[in-house]
């Protein structure tokens, strides 16, 4: 018992010290993905996923482990009660994470999915300056072929937007679909 209140002891005398340092860097990540989600927002939304589950994560394990100290020194000190709180409050912070995990990896899912399909919409939508411009450059050279090109470019020309026109409901669906697993684990019934 001795030796358990020393430890305790010693843990609140740095326990402080390392909050003090964990907030700072939290609220400097948090800063950094809010500039990167400025300028490109599916990355943003990927990197703020990941800071929640990785946040949840060391709340969680940062509650077991006070938990578990605080049962043995329960037990040892013969607190059955107390000692039964702990048990439940390790199963509820266990239980209590689980949405939050699922949501950061959901928001990180969404991000990369409207990140890679946003990114294939404008190659595409800049696929007809580019095509255009190499045309004319071989125009200028080999004034034959430009019919030629033209006429396949004409025709190549509405499948691209086509493809463009299909890609964005296509995102939507993928999106939905990982918003409504979210909201349905996150207790969001009637977002989902």
């Amino acid at each position: 018992v001795k030796a358990i209140k020393g430890l305790e002891k010693i843990g609140n005398k740095i326990a402080p010290a390392i909050n003090k340092v964990l907030g700072k860097v939290k609220r400097t990540v948090y800063k950094a993905v809010a500039q990167i989600a400025q300028k490109f927002p599916a990355l943003g939304k990927v990197l703020g996923g990941v800071v929640r589950v990785v946040e949840t994560g060391f709340n969680l394990l940062k509650n077991v482990l006070k938990n578990v100290i605080d049962f043995v020194k329960n037990v040892f000190s013969g607190n059955w009660k107390g000692a039964w709180n702990n048990v439940k409050n390790i199963v509820k912070g266990v239980f209590e994470a689980i949405p939050q995990i699922i949501s950061g990896i959901c928001d990180s899912l969404g991000g990369i999915v409207d990140g890679v399909i946003s990114t294939i919409i404008k190659v595409f939508e800049k696929l007809p300056e580019t095509v255009s411009n190499a045309i004319s450059k071989v125009v200028e050279h080999f004034p034959v072929l430009g019919d030629i090109l033209q006429t396949v470019w004409d025709i190549c020309t509405p499948i691209i937007d086509g493809i463009c026109e299909a890609l964005n409901p296509i995102k939507d669906v993928f999106v939905n679909i990982i918003d409504f697993v979210k909201n349905v684990f996150t207790g969001q019934w009637s977002a989902a």
